[in-house]
């Protein structure tokens, strides 16, 4: 039998074994024939002896006690995966526990092995059942993270562009990914969940509960078992159904759903853990409805379906009780109905009463056999001592150590050393995890005892499998009755960790309605938050001059140029930089007549100012609450047709939710100049979607310009792919005011309504508004929430 890379002690993700599964031999199934023959004599006796029958109690170790099962089966529980499904365990727990039926080992894959593990390691079946109905799985499983996982500049490309379609380019080859859902949510779930077990120390025969899980290993084709190190790592590789969860790297192997080749791992059970009776939940089948057929996504799906029940066909008859709660009305993404499957499995379990009742405790054995699983409880690190970093390339695992040394010398906290891994993966260019240790076991080269915490954290990387860098392609739709329609293409080149760990280059092309090229490099200093940012731009495209909203002129608007930035990078929030910018400037009349002030221009512009971005939004779309605040204060200098002028341009957005479903938007603008004369091509603009519904786009133009906005949005239905995301009946009222030397202050206001669908690929909004001086629109919008 091959070894796998992954059993090395050196691997640079974790240490966990994994073992290739063989089948179930010819001599094997003839013992488990003859055991369960044994089985009814076995539990005869031991409703003989009664409630007065008591074993004395086996030591491991020091003085921590087991259960003892010298006049009694060792019994295994076999969970099947089966998505939200999976949760049906929960029932059957329940009503095990109610009953006083132990579980000596517990072996799962894919949701079984979620709910096992959670059992295994000591949570009781109410604690389980709390967790399963109080979790928002839709938080957990969906197509894009959230803004808040993200790093700064990530933030922004998604606020800049939600509609873009990522695809990466690492190998020379398009690629879309590996995955439809982003698993940094679920990551830090189990992470959460099992604090305690997260430990590359981790023996898991040294549970309260003994426990395995089955993942597939696509390197070697084979199954691969989880017995040692990290619990939540295990759990994520048995659950990473292909094509759906991104897959798990494990030294050089690539791990997914155990489900493929083992997806009730009752062999396991029988052939490593030594169960004597099996207990087994089977989920039954899914039926294939006719409109599947006809999908290639239907039929995929299927074909993955016919090979998981061929391995658990193959499986069940080695159960002595088989458990098989009726949750064919449910699907495997009910997982909002999870109160209606706990009760469906605690339903089946209560239909095999006869069958599991023998195996009940006495409440002494029952009190012997919990204490002994509290024993064996783990506890949570405490003080964390030490820090390490393991990943393929030495430059970028000692930038990495400096973030894992944030972590020295403060309290264990699963959110602050998840905070961290989120950090690495928040820029898109690594894949990362951490698993805790302990210092005494790494200086000693032995295990050490499975009650003591740990007090390190282990930090793994490595680079993700489809980019950087990455090409980001979207479309921006504006249209709007008697205005002008404006299509723009947008294509972006991101390359993070060009010319070193946390650099970036990233260049822009705009096509359509605006023509834009500009390209700038990112680069932090000597691995510090302060950072420099070169860049240059190319800027063409239409201006359209309004009176009585009648477009009375055209003009072409160049900009030409480049600057530089300084600044420090607080958080992932919080971002502030001295920017200096010139260009040359290019300002015609194209067609039509106008009273610009600016006839014609043909100049330079330079800036000095100071930039300070704040953003807590957790969606580019709809965010269901957060804090955005984008503020520059600089000076205008040097350039052509213009006084020197002081300006400021701010731009903030308030979002909370109440009762679910209900979101209130307040944002405010105010680009000044302080009423300064400035050429007309570098004015403030308004009108136009969120800036003016009822008005034309760019209809006013001015040196000081304020706008004001609140908009009610409702949810009325949600789409499971990403925070935020659904349909949204939504209306606000708008008012701004418009100032510039030569006409007096100018009061506009609107209100609108419609609908806004926020979607992975961008927002659409359809809607109408209806403004003060005759002023409506019906609009149309795809892209970005303008």
């Amino acid at each position: 039998m091959r070894k796998s890379h992954a059993h090395s002690l050196t691997s640079p993700i974790g240490n966990i074994k994994l073992s290739e599964i063989k089948m179930t031999s010819a001599s094997s199934l003839v013992r488990r024939s003859n055991l369960r023959t044994l089985i009814p004599a076995i539990v005869t006796a031991i409703a003989i002896q009664g409630a007065s029958c008591q074993a004395p109690a086996i030591t491991l170790g020091s003085n921590t006690p087991t259960p003892s099962t010298a006049v009694r089966p060792r019994i295994g529980l076999a969970l099947e995966g089966g998505g939200a499904l999976g949760i049906a365990h929960v029932g059957v727990l329940l009503w095990l526990e109610e009953h006083r039926i132990p579980v000596d080992e517990v072996a799962g894959t894919s949701m079984g092995a979620l709910i096992g593990s959670l059992y295994a390691s000591g949570r009781s079946a109410a604690e389980i059942e709390h967790l399963s109905t109080d979790t928002n799985f839709d938080t957990l499983f969906t197509l894009q993270p959230s803004l808040s996982e993200l790093s700064f500049r990530r933030r922004m490309e998604k606020t800049e562009l939600p509609q873009a379609i990522t695809i990466g380019l690492r190998h020379g080859t398009p690629s879309l990914g590996s995955a439809l859902i982003a698993d940094d949510q679920l990551n830090a779930f189990l992470s959460r969940e099992m604090d305690g077990y997260n430990s590359e120390n981790l023996d898991f025969d040294k549970l309260p509960i003994p426990f395995r899980c089955v993942a597939t290993n696509l390197t070697t084709l084979r199954p691969a078992v989880f017995r040692t190190g990290s619990l939540p790592f295990a759990v994520r590789a048995s659950i990473s159904i292909p094509g759906v969860f991104p897959p798990v790297r494990h030294g050089d192997d690539i791990l997914v759903d155990g489900a493929i080749l083992d997806n009730l791992p009752i062999d396991v059970l029988r052939d490593e853990q030594h169960a004597e009776v099996v207990i087994s939940v089977y989920l039954g089948d899914s039926p294939f409805p006719e409109q599947d057929a006809s999908s290639a996504v239907g039929i995929f799906e299927r074909a993955l379906s016919a090979g998981t029940s061929r391995n658990v066909e193959l499986n069940r008859p080695h159960a002595d009780i088989e458990i098989a709660p009726q949750v064919q009305a449910y699907s495997v993404v009910d997982y909002r109905k999870a109160k209606a499957l706990i009760h469906a499995g605690y339903a089946a379990t209560e239909s095999q009463r006869a069958k599991l009742l023998p195996l009940a405790l006495s409440e002494a054995d029952w009190a012997e056999y919990q204490a002994a699983a509290r024993s064996r409880k783990r506890t949570p690190p405490s003080l964390i001592r030490t820090t390490a970093v393991s990943g393929p390339d030495a430059a970028t695992s000692k930038q990495v150590q400096v973030l894992a040394n944030t972590l020295n010398n403060h309290p264990f906290s699963a959110p602050r050393a998840e905070g961290v891994v989120a950090t690495l993966r928040g820029d898109g260019a690594l894949s990362a995890y951490y698993e805790t240790f302990s210092s005494a076991s790494t200086q000693a080269g032995t295990a050490v005892s499975s009650t003591v915490p740990d007090d390190g954290v282990k930090i793994f990387w490595h680079p993700r499998a489809e980019g950087p860098p990455y090409l980001l392609l979207g479309t921006e739709v504006v249209a709007s009755t008697s205005n002008v329609t404006s299509t723009i293409f947008d294509i972006r080149f991101v390359d993070q960790n060009f010319g070193g760990y946390g650099s970036e280059l990233l260049a822009d092309v705009r096509l359509g309605y605006r023509t834009q090229a500009n390209a700038e490099f990112y680069h932090p200093l000597g691995g510090t938050r302060f950072f420099i940012q070169p860049d240059v731009q190319l800027r063409r495209e239409p201006v359209y001059l309004w009176q009585d909203q009648r477009r009375i002129s055209e003009r072409f608007l160049q900009h030409a140029g480049g600057g530089f930035d300084a600044g420090f990078a607080f958080s992932r929030n919080l971002q502030t930089a001295i920017e200096y910018r010139a260009s040359t400037i290019r300002w015609t009349l194209v067609d039509g007549a106008d009273s610009s002030p600016t006839p014609q221009l043909s100049g330079r512009e330079e800036s000095l100012a100071a930039h300070v971005i704040f953003s807590t939004r957790t969606a580019a779309i709809a965010s269901p609450h957060g804090t955005s605040v984008d503020l520059q204060v600089g000076h205008l200098f040097d350039t052509s047709a213009s006084k020197d002028a002081p300006f400021v341009e701010l731009k903030a957005r308030q979002s909370f939710t109440f009762a679910n479903v209900n979101l209130i938007s307040i944002s405010t603008e105010v680009d000044s100049y302080f009423r300064n004369q400035v050429a007309d091509p570098l004015r403030f603009t308004l009108g136009g979607p969120l800036r003016l519904y009822a008005s034309s786009i760019d209809e006013y133009r001015g040196t000081d310009v304020e706008l004001v906005r609140a908009i009610y949005s409702r949810r009325v239905a949600s789409l499971p792919t990403g925070i935020g995301q659904g349909i949204y009946v939504t209306g606000g009222y708008e008012q701004g005011n418009i100032w510039s030397p030569e006409h007096p202050a100018i009061f506009v206001q609107d209100g609108f309504g419609g609908l806004l669908f926020s979607t992975p690929l961008g927002a659409i909004t359809l809607g109408g508004a209806v403004g003060d001086d005759d002023h409506r629109k019906l609009f149309f919008t795809f892209g970005k929430l303008f």
